[in-house]
Protein backbone atom coordinates (compact mmCIF):
# COMPACT_ATOMS: atom_id res chain seq x y z
CA UNK A 1 0.00 0.00 0.00
CA UNK A 2 1.46 3.34 -0.82
CA UNK A 3 2.78 5.84 1.91
CA UNK A 4 -0.09 7.90 2.30
CA UNK A 5 1.23 11.37 4.55
CA UNK A 6 -2.09 11.66 7.44
CA UNK A 7 -3.92 15.02 6.17
CA UNK A 8 -7.20 16.89 7.54
CA UNK A 9 -9.86 18.88 6.48
CA UNK A 10 -12.45 21.03 8.57
CA UNK A 11 -16.23 20.26 6.96
CA UNK A 12 -18.55 22.29 8.41
CA UNK A 13 -22.44 20.62 7.71
CA UNK A 14 -25.83 21.47 9.22
CA UNK A 15 -23.86 24.19 11.08
CA UNK A 16 -21.74 22.15 12.88
CA UNK A 17 -18.07 21.93 12.15
CA UNK A 18 -16.52 18.63 11.85
CA UNK A 19 -12.59 17.63 11.39
CA UNK A 20 -11.88 14.73 8.98
CA UNK A 21 -8.68 13.33 9.12
CA UNK A 22 -6.59 10.14 7.89
CA UNK A 23 -4.23 8.20 9.53
CA UNK A 24 -2.31 4.81 9.65
CA UNK A 25 -3.05 2.32 12.36
CA UNK A 26 -0.16 1.69 14.71
CA UNK A 27 0.63 -1.58 12.90
CA UNK A 28 0.37 0.42 9.30
CA UNK A 29 -1.89 -2.43 8.24
CA UNK A 30 -5.43 -0.54 8.09
CA UNK A 31 -5.80 2.87 6.88
CA UNK A 32 -8.21 4.86 9.21
CA UNK A 33 -10.66 7.79 8.01
CA UNK A 34 -12.07 9.58 11.25
CA UNK A 35 -14.49 12.40 11.79
CA UNK A 36 -14.69 14.14 14.77
CA UNK A 37 -16.95 17.34 16.39
CA UNK A 38 -14.61 17.72 19.46
CA UNK A 39 -16.60 15.89 21.38
CA UNK A 40 -17.02 12.57 19.67
CA UNK A 41 -15.18 10.48 17.23
CA UNK A 42 -16.51 8.33 14.32
CA UNK A 43 -13.84 5.53 12.78
CA UNK A 44 -13.74 3.38 9.91
CA UNK A 45 -10.43 0.86 9.36
CA UNK A 46 -9.95 -0.19 6.03
CA UNK A 47 -7.81 -3.31 4.83
CA UNK A 48 -5.85 -3.39 1.31
CA UNK A 49 -8.80 -6.04 0.25
CA UNK A 50 -11.30 -2.94 1.52
CA UNK A 51 -8.89 -0.29 -0.69
CA UNK A 52 -9.44 -2.89 -3.00
CA UNK A 53 -13.26 -3.19 -3.39
CA UNK A 54 -13.47 0.93 -3.17
CA UNK A 55 -11.00 1.30 -6.01
CA UNK A 56 -12.96 -1.05 -8.04
CA UNK A 57 -16.28 0.62 -7.29
CA UNK A 58 -15.00 4.16 -8.82
CA UNK A 59 -12.90 2.22 -11.61
CA UNK A 60 -9.22 3.56 -11.03
CA UNK A 61 -6.24 2.04 -12.15
CA UNK A 62 -4.60 1.01 -8.88
CA UNK A 63 -4.88 1.46 -5.13
CA UNK A 64 -2.26 4.12 -5.29
CA UNK A 65 -4.10 6.27 -7.53
CA UNK A 66 -7.50 5.85 -5.12
CA UNK A 67 -5.11 6.58 -2.29
CA UNK A 68 -3.42 9.87 -4.11
CA UNK A 69 -7.08 10.75 -5.56
CA UNK A 70 -8.47 10.45 -1.52
CA UNK A 71 -5.57 12.55 -0.57
CA UNK A 72 -6.22 15.02 -2.96
CA UNK A 73 -10.61 15.43 -2.08
CA UNK A 74 -9.20 15.87 1.75
CA UNK A 75 -6.46 18.98 0.36
CA UNK A 76 -9.56 20.49 -1.68
CA UNK A 77 -12.12 19.80 0.61
CA UNK A 78 -14.42 17.77 -1.19
CA UNK A 79 -15.88 15.85 1.47
CA UNK A 80 -19.54 15.55 2.43
CA UNK A 81 -20.24 14.78 6.01
CA UNK A 82 -23.70 13.69 7.11
CA UNK A 83 -25.14 12.31 10.33
CA UNK A 84 -27.19 9.61 10.73
CA UNK A 85 -28.66 8.36 14.16
CA UNK A 86 -26.30 5.53 14.89
CA UNK A 87 -23.65 6.53 12.13
CA UNK A 88 -21.61 8.80 10.37
CA UNK A 89 -21.63 8.85 6.34
CA UNK A 90 -18.65 10.55 4.78
CA UNK A 91 -18.27 11.18 1.29
CA UNK A 92 -14.97 11.71 -0.27
CA UNK A 93 -13.75 13.17 -4.09
CA UNK A 94 -16.31 13.72 -7.28
CA UNK A 95 -17.24 9.92 -7.35
CA UNK A 96 -17.96 10.06 -4.46
CA UNK A 97 -16.79 7.20 -2.30
CA UNK A 98 -18.93 6.59 0.32
CA UNK A 99 -17.74 5.36 3.80
CA UNK A 100 -19.64 4.87 6.83
CA UNK A 101 -18.31 5.72 10.23
CA UNK A 102 -19.05 4.84 13.32
CA UNK A 103 -19.06 6.33 17.12
CA UNK A 104 -15.99 4.70 19.03
CA UNK A 105 -16.01 3.89 22.81
CA UNK A 106 -15.04 6.61 25.22
CA UNK A 107 -11.59 4.96 25.72
CA UNK A 108 -10.97 5.11 21.74
CA UNK A 109 -13.05 9.03 21.98
CA UNK A 110 -9.91 9.59 24.56
CA UNK A 111 -7.06 8.54 22.34
CA UNK A 112 -8.58 9.72 18.94
CA UNK A 113 -8.59 13.58 19.87
CA UNK A 114 -5.46 13.18 21.77
CA UNK A 115 -3.71 11.77 18.90
CA UNK A 116 -5.44 14.52 16.70
CA UNK A 117 -4.62 17.23 19.30
CA UNK A 118 -1.06 16.70 19.46
CA UNK A 119 -0.67 15.93 15.32
CA UNK A 120 -2.39 19.68 14.93
CA UNK A 121 0.13 20.95 17.65
CA UNK A 122 3.02 19.48 16.04
CA UNK A 123 1.66 20.87 12.40
CA UNK A 124 1.40 24.35 13.73
CA UNK A 125 5.07 24.79 15.66
CA UNK A 126 6.45 23.04 12.32
CA UNK A 127 4.18 25.63 10.09
CA UNK A 128 5.24 28.74 12.94
CA UNK A 129 8.96 27.64 12.44
CA UNK A 130 9.02 27.63 8.56
CA UNK A 131 7.04 31.17 8.63
CA UNK A 132 10.09 32.29 10.97
CA UNK A 133 12.61 31.05 8.82
CA UNK A 134 10.82 32.69 5.59
CA UNK A 135 9.89 35.83 7.50
CA UNK A 136 13.93 36.07 8.23
CA UNK A 137 14.70 35.43 4.75
CA UNK A 138 12.83 38.08 3.32
CA UNK A 139 14.20 40.39 5.97
CA UNK A 140 17.18 39.71 4.97
CA UNK A 141 16.37 39.89 1.00
CA UNK A 142 14.70 43.29 1.43
CA UNK A 143 18.13 44.63 3.37
CA UNK A 144 20.06 43.06 0.65
CA UNK A 145 17.71 44.81 -1.83
CA UNK A 146 17.38 47.93 0.05
CA UNK A 147 21.22 48.58 0.56
CA UNK A 148 21.89 47.51 -3.37
CA UNK A 149 19.26 50.28 -4.66
CA UNK A 150 20.63 52.77 -2.12
CA UNK A 151 24.19 52.24 -3.56
CA UNK A 152 22.61 51.98 -6.95
CA UNK A 153 21.34 55.51 -6.37
CA UNK A 154 24.69 56.92 -4.66
CA UNK A 155 26.54 55.49 -8.16
CA UNK A 156 23.61 57.67 -10.37
CA UNK A 157 24.52 60.70 -8.79
CA UNK A 158 28.40 60.31 -7.56
CA UNK A 159 29.91 60.80 -10.84
CA UNK A 160 29.02 64.41 -11.28
CA UNK A 161 30.40 65.14 -7.99
CA UNK A 162 33.55 62.92 -8.63
CA UNK A 163 34.48 64.68 -12.13
CA UNK A 164 34.09 68.17 -10.10
CA UNK A 165 35.97 67.06 -7.21
CA UNK A 166 38.90 64.68 -9.37
CA UNK A 167 39.27 67.32 -12.00
CA UNK A 168 43.09 69.23 -11.40
CA UNK A 169 42.62 72.41 -10.19
CA UNK A 170 43.95 74.86 -13.25
CA UNK A 171 46.86 77.60 -11.29
CA UNK A 172 47.05 80.60 -13.23
CA UNK A 173 50.32 81.38 -15.08
CA UNK A 174 52.69 84.24 -14.08
CA UNK A 175 51.44 87.17 -16.19
CA UNK A 176 48.31 85.80 -17.42
CA UNK A 177 45.24 87.30 -16.87
CA UNK A 178 42.11 86.04 -14.59
CA UNK A 179 39.39 87.30 -17.20
CA UNK A 180 41.38 86.26 -20.63
CA UNK A 181 43.66 83.41 -19.46
CA UNK A 182 44.87 83.57 -23.41
CA UNK A 183 46.24 87.15 -22.93
CA UNK A 184 49.12 87.92 -21.54
CA UNK A 185 49.89 91.35 -18.60
CA UNK A 186 51.99 93.40 -20.43
CA UNK A 187 55.00 94.29 -18.70
CA UNK A 188 55.46 97.53 -17.49
CA UNK A 189 57.76 99.03 -20.00
CA UNK A 190 60.61 102.06 -18.69
CA UNK A 191 58.24 104.49 -20.93
CA UNK A 192 55.15 103.77 -19.03
CA UNK A 193 56.15 103.96 -15.26
CA UNK A 194 53.94 105.47 -13.18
Amino acid sequence: MMDVMPVHCIVEALGKKYICYTRRDRDEQRFLFLVSDGIDVWRIELTEDDLERHRDSVQCPNVDSLMQQIREAFVSCLLVVDRQADRLSLSVGDWPIQFDLFEVASSVRKTELQHIVFRLADLSTKLETKLQVATSKIEELLQKQMISETAAAAARYEPEARQRTKQPKLRRQQGTSLINPSSKKKENSWWCSV
